[in-house]
């Protein structure tokens, strides 16, 4: 138990490195901690590393993550820039891509381009998710912008590589299409693995992460 929330919780990624906040994992740990009745509260509190959010089971098919307030400030994603912008140049092979920036518990730069493609996620992905001016690496975005209220979204995370959803990521990008691209308060997130739909009311409020989540293996490990 921690003092500030009923549950730790820790995110490990396949590299074996430590991270501080997943949206997916948490909607997760949600639907786990409501399955087993670890916990008789209608609103949950989960603590990581970086972050405290409050998860709800409002069905089995929709949970609700509260990921707290996005941090814009290079020091925070930590981005080795001078002074924060809209969005930030980065070189790859002698080109200049431009992204957006923020941590929302863990580092995310999203890149919003008229097509996502396969060379841009898994070539220029890696590159971006490690490049020298994310201090310690980032998540990275590829945002196909449909309308207002609906993106299209492929995510190379940072110590991973593409995954089929990434609820941080979704968050993020969200925040960076309504203060940049005209984004509603409500975006659909179109993702390989489903969508996930982002609530977030502007600077200074906290952000909503809604999703499914469903059980599907049950076992015991020896550690």
């Amino acid at each position: 138990s921690n003092p500030s929330g009923d549950f730790n919780y820790r995110i490990f990624n396949a590299s074996g490195e430590e991270v501080g906040q997943c949206g997916n994992g948490a909607r997760c740990l949600a639907r786990y901690i409501h399955d087993e009745q670890l916990c008789s509260k209608e609103v949950v509190t989960v603590a990581t590393t970086t972050s405290l959010m409050h998860l709800k089971v409002q069905s089995p098919t929709l949970i609700t993550v509260d990921m707290g307030e996005p941090n814009l400030s290079p020091e925070a994603i930590p981005l080795k820039v001078q002074s924060i912008a809209d969005y930030y140049p980065f070189e790859v092979d002698g080109n200049i891509h431009y992204l957006h920036a923020l941590s929302v518990g863990n580092p995310h730069g999203i890149l919003i381009t008229e097509k996502v493609t396969d060379e841009l996620v898994k070539n220029l992905g890696p590159k971006l998710s490690a490049h020298p001016l994310f201090l310690n690496g980032a998540n990275i975005s590829f945002v196909e912008k449909i309308n207002d209220e609906t993106i299209k979204l492929r995510v190379f995370e940072r110590g991973v590589g593409e995954t089929n959803a990434c609820g941080s990521a979704a968050v993020a990008a969200a925040v960076a299409l309504q203060l940049y691209h005209n984004g509603a308060e409500l975006i659909t997130t179109i993702l390989p693995g489903g969508e996930l739909s982002i609530y977030w009311q502007g600077l200074g409020h906290s952000i909503h992460c809604n999703g499914p989540a469903m059980s599907i293996f049950d076992g015991k490990i020896n550690i």
